[in-house]
């Protein structure tokens, strides 16, 4: 029986009898329906996760479209069926398990003047997008300098007579664990196993339809 799902190297196997009797009688009626299954599942997960993570109402929607759901199917051949749900996004490991970062120079943080409504850093201050979204650096903006105050480093945005505090100077980030992404998969333990028994209960309807109709 193929995995049922591999999120890095977390994976969840269904292999209870009935199971494993519908794939030796019905294997083209399994593959069929736990395709659909999967999708279920893949759909589930994502709908539980945006109520469990603790990354924030708003951002939280950012951070999804980081992640991607994948079916494979080959040729109909149920060995080769599989879901996986993976990111590309380092960030998002460290978000999972939690990290302290530092960088060959200081880190930028931005400062709520710095951000949008929903939290993010507003694209001005960089180039590109998604993945490729890079910091464009102090020397590209004319109204941008660092002082200190408090004994903090921090860059400033002088528009006019007014001084804006944008984003802080940091040596270190430490990021908490509040992903919550291994832990909302291990929650549908139970909502797996159920979907994947009905889907062989109806493969094996399938198959005996299949037979009384062609005989």
């Amino acid at each position: 029986m193929p995995s049922m799902a591999t999120v890095g190297d977390f994976s969840i196997r269904i292999d209870t009898a009935w199971v494993k009797y519908v794939q030796q009688v019905a294997p083209a009626e399994l593959e069929k329906e736990l395709a659909n299954v999967f999708g279920r599942i893949k759909n589930k997960f994502f709908k539980t996760w945006r109520q469990t993570t603790r990354l924030g109402e708003d951002p939280r929607k950012r951070w999804m479209r980081a992640f991607k759901g994948y079916i494979n199917r080959k040729n109909g051949n149920l060995h080769s069926l599989s879901m996986r749900i993976a990111t590309w996004s380092a960030a998002m490991a460290a978000h999972e398990e939690g990290a302290s970062i530092r960088g060959p120079r200081r880190l930028v943080v931005p400062l709520p003047a710095a951000k949008t409504k929903t939290g993010r850093t507003k694209q001005r201050f960089y180039s590109g997008t998604g993945e490729n979204r890079r910091w464009k650096g102090l020397l590209k903006f004319k109204n941008l300098f660092v002082a200190s105050m408090g004994g903090k480093s921090i860059i400033w945005e002088r528009q006019g007579k007014k001084v804006t505090p944008l984003f802080l100077l940091v040596d270190e980030v430490t990021l908490e664990d509040r992903l919550e992404f291994f832990d909302t998969w291990a929650s549908l333990d139970s909502y797996i196993e159920l979907h994947v028994d009905r889907a062989a209960e109806r493969a094996l309807n399938n198959l005996e339809k299949g037979r009384a109709i062609y005989g």
